[in-house]
């Protein structure tokens, strides 16, 4: 890519295709706004001819409201909204729901969003023609690549065949069966492009193959109305084939009439914050498009603090001791106090930190517990309970019966041979429905009477149903718990239950500002002026040596930027296993990210194990 041209009024640039590079903080949103306004109350586009793309709905909910709210800088009078601003993925399902028939679909077919349950299909197609688990894993990934080896084809194959005996799709298949349709039907294709002759995009940086033919259909025709934003340092899904080449190429795809502008200044992050960030991902990606050196609006060059800890216990101690006197800090300034991130690389680091916070009366949001596996497993068994006809809930529930323990198949972590011969006979009810059988469960009641385990599995599921329309709900309850464990003990149940609703209120101190704790990817789009990113150890960030360490990078470079005024980074010498999920975690080296981060523009800090008793509240030694 040619050194992009600075243009903070991108917006109004005339001549598509155009990309716009926009860093951390920079207004990539406002720009997307600003160029709806710009097209249709100065250039007096219809709002017919808009339509954009975002990749996740809270940011079209915040696009919506950029848009509407009265006396902003972005507002747009009613009648000239574009009536399209959604996900990528709901556009491709509108699509299919108008002309479902054209590729084979029934009307009420449903979609596989579920991603365990997308895992244990794809298992079950690689399984049913011979093939190993391994198989499946490498499917799932090169199934969004452009090019599919002949073995991992047949899989597919096999894969939409189960989805499709379910009246089911895939949720990657809103967007591959989408450019099926507009591949083979002009007419069509004519008509949605006409209502995206002014096509903008959102995060271009995260898109994968099948999206950027999604794109490319849209836009055929009408080129010069193509307007993507985005930052290659921030492409953070290779794991479902998004990859930051796609926005890296952007004039080789479009042609020498392509333009790729930036905006050079950030108004959410103090300079040595960005600064080390930089510094970090242009030492371990050096593929990314050199920007050159960020402007800032910030006042102060804030603060990077490397945090050394002796252990993950001590380091919830270092991180409460810290917000606390932030909190002192704001009241002796009579001034509000700052909201606090604490980023994690998975939800095992969360526990500890949430304890000791919540212990100090502090107000911690762990975000949805949705996302759970064990209140998705719970989901799953109460849609297989309402509707116990449905292919893909049934095969949930079985999932979590063999998996539990509760059969002949002993509970464990590894594939161990007596569970992967559990599995092909699962994968092998699939074939009983396309012999005659109605459903999954009726195929199961077939088999139930030759093969010992998959009696016992049917079993244990005609009690499930049977008790679950009954009065005597603690036996219910106990029958799940023994048959299906979603949660290891009843008081990780209650513990669960716990963060879904939120700390009691009894628990919290008065005017409290809240601790968010997310991962890594969930908090992008997302910031504050206190960041504090845990884990920094090598074999967490990054994972290992197999893994895409600049993928790895820009993860990281992700977390960083969440930051606004202060960012606390923390590495430990020992973590307790329940973490590490490994055997050995007293002797850990600190992540080789934080060795490239300029010494000039960051502070370093030496824990000792605490010695003293004194309240994780009272700030640090």
């Amino acid at each position: 890519m040619a050194k992009p041209i600075i243009n903070p009024e991108a917006y109004k640039a005339e001549n598509g295709p155009i990309a716009l590079l926009a860093g951390p903080g920079t207004g990539k949103t406002w720009q997307l706004a600003k160029r709806i306004q710009y097209l249709t109350q100065e250039k007096s586009v219809s709002a017919d001819a808009i339509t954009v793309i975002t990749f996740t709905a809270e940011a079209a909910r915040s696009m919506r409201h950029k848009i509407e709210e009265e006396g902003k800088d972005e507002y747009v009078e009613p009648d000239k909204r574009p009536k399209r601003i959604s996900t990528i993925h709901s556009f491709g399902y509108s699509i299919l729901k108008n002309h479902a028939d054209l590729v084979g679909l029934q009307s009420d077919f449903s979609v596989a969003e579920n991603q365990l349950l997308r895992n244990l299909i794809m298992r079950d197609a690689a399984l049913s023609i011979g093939l190993d688990v391994e198989a499946a894993t490498k499917v799932m990934k090169e199934r969004t690549e452009a090019k599919i080896s002949a073995e991992s084809q047949k899989v597919i194959d096999e894969y939409e065949r189960i989805l499709r005996l379910s009246s089911a799709i895939d949720y990657d298949d809103q967007i591959t069966l989408a450019n099926k349709i507009l591949r083979e039907n002009e007419t069509i294709r004519k008509k949605y492009a006409a209502e995206a002759q002014h096509l903008l995009v959102d995060e271009y940086q995260d898109i994968n193959q099948a999206q950027f033919d999604f794109i490319e259909l849209l836009s055929r025709g009408s080129r010069n109305g193509l307007f993507v934003v985005g930052d290659d340092d921030q492409s953070i899904y290779g794991f479902r084939g998004g990859s930051p080449e796609f926005i890296r190429e952007f004039e080789k795809h479009f042609g020498s009439g392509a333009t790729v502008f930036q905006i050079d200044v950030s108004r959410r992050c103090a300079p040595h914050i960005l600064d080390c960030a930089v510094s970090v991902v242009s030492k371990f990606d050096t593929t990314r498009v050199d920007k050159g050196e960020y402007k800032y609006t910030a006042t102060d060059n804030g603060e990077v603090v490397v945090h050394n800890c002796p252990s993950d216990e001590r380091e919830a101690e270092v991180i409460c001791g810290v917000i606390f006197s932030e909190i002192e800090a704001a009241k002796k300034e009579s001034r509000a106090c700052d909201d606090f991130f604490v980023l994690v690389p998975n939800k095992f680091y969360a526990e500890n930190i949430s304890r000791v916070l919540s212990k100090a009366g502090l107000r911690v949001d762990r975000g949805s517990e949705k996302g759970d596996p064990a209140f998705q497993k719970v989901a799953q068994f109460e849609k297989w309970r309402q509707t116990p006809n449905a292919n893909l809930s049934t095969r949930s529930v079985i999932e979590m019966i063999i998996e539990s323990g509760s059969t002949s198949v002993k509970k464990s972590k590894a594939l161990t041979p007596e569970k992967l011969d559990a599995f092909k006979k699962i994968a092998a009810l699939w074939k009983e429905i396309s012999d005659g059988q109605k459903n999954l469960f009726d195929a199961l009641s077939k088999v139930a009477s030759k093969d010992i385990l998959i009696n016992d599995v049917y079993q244990k599921m005609l009690e499930l149903q049977k008790l679950s329309g009954g009065k005597n709900t603690s036996q219910f309850l106990e029958k799940i718990a023994t048959y299906i464990r979603p949660w290891s003990s009843p008081q990780a149940f209650l513990d669960s239950a716990s963060k879904a609703v939120g700390n009691s209120d009894k628990m919290q101190k008065p005017a409290m500002p809240t601790v968010r704790i997310l991962t890594f990817q969930s908090s992008k789009g997302l910031e504050a002026a206190y960041v504090f990113i845990v884990g920094l150890e090598e074999g967490a960030v990054p994972r290992d040596a197999s893994t895409n360490v600049a993928e790895e990078a820009r993860l990281f470079f992700v977390a960083m930027t969440r930051a606004k005024k202060k960012l606390h980074l923390f590495h430990c010498r020992k973590r307790s296993g329940s973490v590490t999920l490994r055997r050995f975690s007293g002797s850990l080296t600190k992540s080789r990210f934080l060795n490239h981060l300029p010494d000039a523009k960051k502070q370093d800090q030496y824990h000792q194990p605490k010695t003293s008793k004194k309240g994780a509240s009272q700030g640090e030694e």
